[in-house]
């Protein structure tokens, strides 16, 4: 049974990726704080990252004999996501839940026991991302009958998508990167920063004010980044 504490807006899960360890102009973080008065963040160290590498995540395909994610890279993740548990803990009620695993098996079930009306995370802009992002559709419909949604947010370009200026064009879609950079710097501008928790004078609109954690999850467990050699 959920606490009456909850507001009428309810909960809402922040999905970080390995592509957005920030809290500054960060869409997903502001979407659930500026739509939920309760917010969870979730960071999943995903095995598919760490294993031999194959042309995509399907077990049918055979490796290629390197890893996807290299000793170096994977310790600076470990960092980044270290540095990212410490800022939000230094907010306050507020922590980073840190767990290894698939993403679309382990935020569903934490959506399901925390009530969560939607997750939110960044728009995957490639075709493994893309794919992880359907099961993350499927997984939530299947875990919390429809009552949780995923919403993605495009973020993690220069140029947003839809400011691209042959996006309703595609006959016109430039055929090198040096047309698809001279279409962009003349007609396209790039959109203001969004505001982080640590941006601008407390209590001002140059700062996201962030929610705290819901008071029914009080006892869920952060978990630990991973060491190295997990």
């Amino acid at each position: 049974k959920m606490s009456n504490t909850l507001s009428k807006k309810g909960v809402g899960i922040v999905w970080f990726r390995y592509t957005d360890l920030r809290l500054h102009d960060h869409a997903a973080l502001h979407a659930a704080h500026t739509s939920h008065n309760h917010v969870i963040h979730v960071f999943c160290f995903d095995e598919r990252n760490h294993n031999m590498a194959t042309v995509d995540f399907s077990k049918s395909l055979p490796s290629v004999g390197w890893n996807k994610t290299g000793v170096f890279k994977t310790e600076f993740l470990r960092d980044c996501v270290a540095d990212l548990q410490a800022s939000l803990c230094a907010q306050s009620d507020q922590k980073l839940i840190v767990r290894m695993g698939l993403p679309e098996s382990i935020i569903p079930d934490l959506a399901l026991a925390c009530g969560a009306s939607a997750v939110y995370c960044h728009e995957a802009e490639a075709w493994e991302e893309q794919n992880v992002q359907s099961s993350m559709v499927t997984g939530l419909q299947t875990a919390t009958a429809g009552q949780c949604l995923l919403r993605p947010l495009w973020s993690n370009t220069c140029v947003h998508i839809d400011d691209l200026p042959f996006l309703l064009t595609p006959a016109k879609f430039p055929k090198s990167a040096t047309q698809f950079r001279t279409l962009c710097e003349k007609h396209s501008s790039i959109r203001p920063s969004l505001p982080g928790p640590n941006d601008g004078a407390v209590g001002s609109t140059d700062r996201l004010q962030l929610k705290p954690f819901p008071p029914h999850m009080i006892d869920l467990s952060p978990g630990n980044v991973p060491a190295l050699a997990e």
